[in-house]
């Protein structure tokens, strides 16, 4: 499942310097993520579904992790 990061821990510095062109496009709902292009869903939090809904709106980044702690 993929939470929210609440540790505020800065992205992956080539996030900010490179496209990611292999990234998968999900839309968010209010029980998941959903693969836009790919057959995907991915369970996600309520707290992780709620920032994507507000901080997405002003261009905000929203850093989520998975289970092992790797950020999404």
């Amino acid at each position: 499942m993929l939470d929210l990061n609440i540790k505020e821990a800065a992205s992956p510095g080539h996030w900010h310097k490179a496209p990611l062109p292999a990234a998968v496009l999900c839309k968010a709902r209010r029980d998941g993520l959903y693969g836009i292009e790919k057959n995907l869903s991915i369970q996600a939090s309520p707290a992780l579904l709620a920032a994507l809904n507000t901080n997405g709106h002003d261009g905000a980044m929203v850093l989520a992790v998975d289970s092992s702690g790797a950020a999404w």
